[in-house]
């Protein structure tokens, strides 16, 4: 019985030496050795294309240092051919319409210009005889406007908004109002959007 206690003790005190032992040497800093926590920041940048298009080799794989100028990846150039050559074949048309214009005109293309213009100034006279009259005069009995304006919009649009909400205000509507306050409610609620998707 003696036996099993002093090897029961033994093992206690080795598992106490070898605890204590551990924890000095955990806790002994080298002080060579700078210990922190907390987050490293990497210098991450976003890199992209001016022109969009198929990779077809990619130069350096993630997490590679590079260099400014350095080649980091390859398009497939194929695309910009076919607009280079696109581009080409609309210069030398450019190019053949310049020629033409200096030569001048053809008789066709005179003959062609005055008859577009003969049939606007045509349009253009019936245009005002439709404005005014078989007297001459407009619909509201004028002959002349009361204002000469290059654009009468000016006037005349807002004219219009003020009509419009003195209108309102005048002869409110029930109605117009319950569907304003509805119009409203669907806006903020999004009830009766899958009505308006599915159409």
């Amino acid at each position: 019985m003696k036996k099993k206690r002093l090897i029961v003790i033994g093992i206690i005190v080795v598992i106490m030496v070898a605890v204590i032992l551990a924890s000095y040497f955990r806790n002994k800093k080298d002080t060579r050795v700078l210990s922190l926590s907390g987050n490293i920041e990497v210098t991450e940048a976003n890199v992209g294309f001016k022109l969009p298009g198929r990779i077809v080799e990619l130069a350096v794989d993630e997490g590679d240092t590079v260099k400014a100028g350095q080649l980091l990846a390859r398009l497939d150039s194929a695309e910009l051919a076919s607009v280079v050559t696109q581009n080409k074949a609309s210069l030398q048309e450019a190019i053949t319409k310049l020629s033409e214009l200096k030569a001048g005109s053809r008789i066709q293309e005179i003959e062609r210009a005055q008859a577009n213009v003969s049939a606007q100034a045509a349009d253009l006279e019936k245009a005002k005889k439709d404005v005014l009259n078989k007297d001459g005069k407009s619909m509201m009995g004028l002959s002349e406007p009361i204002l000469k304006l290059k654009n009468p919009g000016i006037f005349s649009i807002p004219l219009g908004f003020a009509a419009a909400i003195l209108g309102a205000l005048a002869f409110p509507s029930r109605r117009a109002e319950e569907m304003f306050d509805e119009i409203y409610v669907r806006q903020n609620t999004g009830i009766g959007m899958a009505k308006a998707i599915d159409h």
